[in-house]
Order: structure tokens, then C-alpha cells, then sequence
């Protein structure tokens, strides 16, 4: 059976009994609640819960589930576009072009790394620049664009 987790409330995902697997495809969007529900209810002997994600925090529910907490006999893969065999010409293209005209998100979209910043927002470029400079390139903006002298 497929089922979205918008098909249903959170209180209603216990009545799912029996059910030896779930997947949670997009985890990075599941609540700490829904995970709380849907956990206990896989619980079949040899029950298996599965989930597929691109970080986006730390404190997202799966995340903080899975690789802060590392529940025992839990399996986490870092998977990404390196991993696929069968990863095509076409979106090594477009993943050249994020890497040249985006760098800022590269990163979280292509390496599975967290969202540092969100995109467009005023800090997101001086933060990738300070970023590839040298490590006191950060110290240096901040004096720049934070001192004392630039307020006025």
C-alpha cells in the first residue's frame, strides 16, 4: 500500500497495524510528531523503517532521529550523486553550472551538506566569499561591513 502522510492526521497513522515496512521519502519534511506516531506503529517482528532525505538541519526530526541520536541497529548511508551509476550527462551539467554560478547552495544541493544559508538572503554571498578566502577572510568581512565606522 502507498499512502502519503498528507492523506492522513498524525493521530490516524497509528491505526496502520501490521505494516512491516514504511519509507518516508522527503523525511526532512517529517514532524517530530508524525515520527513519534509512525515509529510505534511499524513494530512488527523485523519491522523495518526507511527513510530518504537531503539535510536540511540538524534539528529537522529525522535528522536529529537518525544521525544525532543513532538509535541502535539503525543504518544510516550517505548517498548522493557520486553513488549513482547511472548519473546522467545532463545533470552533470546542471551540477557544474550550481557549482559555477551558485556556490553558496552547491553544497546542500549536490553534496548532502545543511542548508547554510538561505538563498538570496543578504549574507548568503559574503558568507560563501569569506568562506573560500582564508580562514581570517570571515574576521575581515564582519570588520568591514560591521564596524563601528559603517553606521554612520
Amino acid at each position: 500500500m502507498f499512502t502519503g502522510m498528507q492523506d492522513h492526521t498524525a493521530d490516524s497513522i497509528k491505526s496502520l497495524e501490521g505494516f512491516r515496512i514504511a519509507w518516508i521519502d522527503e523525511a526532512q519534511t517529517l514532524s517530530a510528531r508524525s515520527l513519534s506516531l509512525l515509529r510505534p506503529t511499524i513494530r512488527s517482528e523485523n519491522s523495518e523503517l526507511w527513510a530518504s532525505w537531503n539535510p536540511r538541519r540538524k534539528s529537522d526530526a529525522i535528522d536529529d532521529f537518525l544521525r544525532s541520536r543513532k538509535p541502535g541497529g539503525s543504518v544510516v548511508v550517505n548517498a548522493n550523486w557520486k553513488d549513482n551509476p547511472w548519473f546522467p550527462a545532463v545533470l552533470e551539467q546542471e551540477r557544474q553550472l550550481d557549482l559555477k554560478l551558485y556556490p553558496e547552495r552547491y553544497g546542500h544541493i549536490w553534496e548532502g551538506e545543511y542548508a547554510k544559508a538561505f538563498e538570496g538572503a543578504y549574507f548568503a554571498r559574503l558568507l560563501a566569499d569569506a568562506r573560500s578566502a582564508n580562514p581570517s577572510g570571515l574576521a575581515e568581512l564582519l570588520q568591514t561591513h560591521f564596524s563601528p565606522a559603517s553606521f554612520h
